[in-house]
C-alpha cells in the first residue's frame, strides 16, 4: 500500500529527487548535515543514520537543531557532508547561505542540493525565488564549491507531467479517479520515455528542478 500511495501521491519530481539521492549514496559518510530536513518527503530519509543532524527553523518538527542556513551555531570545518535538498529557495540571503556552507564543511567535504525549478510555489511558507543552472553554478563557485554533478530534474514531460498530475488531485471525485487509471499511465510512460531519450536544448530548457553535487575546494 505504500508503494501504491508514493506512485498515487508523489510527484514526479519528487519521484527523480529520491532517485537521485540514492544514486548519490557513496558520498554520505562522516559527519552530515541535514539543513532543512525537519519535515522531510519522499523515501530517501529512511536512509539517514545516526551520524546525521537534523538543523531546520521549525521547533515544533524536532530537529537536533533550531537555526538557519544564513546562520549556523556550527563549528568551522566540521562536518563532512551537507545535504540541502529543496533549501535554497527559501532562503533570502543566498550569500550568507552558501557562505555558512562552505564555512561548515571540512575541506573536499561535499554539498548536495537540490533547488525546484518550474514548479508550483509553497504559498504556506517563505518561498522566495527559483534560480537558474547559470546562477546556481555562479553561487558555487563564489563560494570555493567545485560542481561534481549538475544534473536537470527531467525535462519538458516532466514538468508537464507534474502540472496535469496537480490539475487530477484537485478536479471532482469521479474525475479523479477515472484519471488514475487512465491518464496516469500515460504520463508515467511519457516520462520514463523522457528519461531513456536525448533531449534536444529546447525541450531542455523546461525542468522541473536542479541537483548537484559539489565538493568543497581545499
Amino acid at each position: 500500500m505504500d508503494k501504491f500511495k508514493y506512485w498515487l501521491f508523489e510527484s514526479y519530481r519528487r519521484k527523480i529527487l529520491d532517485n537521485d539521492l540514492f544514486s548519490a549514496k557513496k558520498y554520505f559518510k562522516g559527519k552530515i548535515l541535514d539543513i532543512g530536513a525537519g519535515r522531510e518527503r519522499g523515501v530517501f530519509q529512511n536512509f539517514r543514520g545516526k551520524n546525521w543532524t537534523i538543523v531546520d527553523i521549525d521547533k515544533t518538527l524536532k530537529p537536533d537543531i533550531v537555526a538557519t542556513v544564513e546562520n549556523l551555531p556550527i563549528k568551522n570545518n566540521s562536518h563532512n557532508v551537507i545535504k540541502a535538498t529543496d533549501l535554497f529557495g527559501y532562503v533570502e540571503d543566498l550569500d550568507k547561505g552558501f557562505s555558512e556552507c562552505s564555512r561548515v564543511l571540512k575541506p573536499n567535504g561535499y554539498l548536495i542540493l537540490s533547488i525546484p525549478y518550474l514548479t508550483a510555489y509553497d504559498s504556506e511558507q517563505h518561498d522566495s525565488q527559483r534560480l537558474t543552472e547559470y546562477r546556481l553554478r555562479k553561487k558555487l563557485k563564489d563560494y570555493n564549491f567545485k560542481i561534481i554533478k549538475f544534473k536537470s530534474q527531467g525535462y519538458f514531460f516532466s514538468v508537464w507531467a507534474d502540472f496535469t498530475r496537480e490539475w487530477i488531485h484537485h478536479t471532482f471525485l469521479p474525475l479523479r479517479y477515472l484519471s488514475y487509471l487512465t491518464v496516469y499511465p500515460i504520463l508515467d510512460l511519457l516520462v520514463l520515455w523522457e528519461s531513456k531519450t536525448k533531449i534536444n536544448k529546447f525541450w531542455q530548457r523546461y525542468t522541473t528542478g536542479f541537483f548537484v553535487i559539489a565538493q568543497k575546494k581545499n
